[in-house]
């Protein structure tokens, strides 16, 4: 009885369909030669899902960027439109208590004044309600790309290489046509 000192064991990590055998007893392999493929569109189709998943926070991210850029814009014009009205108020009051201005006048300048404090304050909680939406899509980007990474070994689990430089003997060849009469 002649036997080959080193052996291997062939397997898949994924269910299907056979779709080609590209060996048979006495063909000579290399390391990472194709030997079986198995039909993998479950997996392919996983791995597009994960690509477009990715794609669409893409886009999202670039969409809440812009958008922050525009609530900073917002929040220096509050700032801004704040410290005329509190510098316009002080005046006022100044002047209310030099009888120079009505009572009118001031009232209407102190409205003003707290209608520029809440739009500072609404523009500021605007932008970190966008910073925190940025961290979330920040997140779910890194759970596409981990998607995409499983998606992607277990579309590789659909091809069966060589493991190692060999003839293909009668016991490889039992194991495929046992996985061709196992699958089929």
């Amino acid at each position: 009885t002649v036997r080959s000192k080193t052996t291997s064991s062939l397997s898949s990590k994924t269910v299907g369909s056979i779709l080609a055998v590209h060996v048979r007893e006495g063909d000579r392999v290399k390391i990472g030669q194709l030997l079986i493929e198995i039909d993998d569109r479950d997996s392919l189709s996983q791995l597009q899902k994960a690509e477009a998943g990715l794609r669409e926070v893409q886009e999202g991210l670039e969409e809440i960027e812009q958008n922050i850029h525009g609530a900073e814009a917002a929040r220096g014009g509050a700032e801004a439109g704040r410290a005329l009205a509190l510098a316009t108020f002080k005046r006022y009051k100044a002047l209310l208590e030099q009888k120079s201005a009505s009572q009118q006048e001031f009232d209407e300048v102190q409205a003003k004044m707290k209608i520029a404090e809440a739009e500072a304050d609404r523009a500021g909680r605007m932008l970190q309600a966008l910073v925190a939406k940025k961290s979330q899509v920040l997140a779910k980007m890194e759970q596409a790309k981990a998607d995409i990474t499983r998606a992607q070994i277990y579309v590789g689990y659909g091809r069966i290489t060589s493991p190692m430089n060999r003839t293909i003997g009668t016991g490889t060849a039992r194991q495929i046509q046992f996985m061709l009469r196992y699958i089929f």
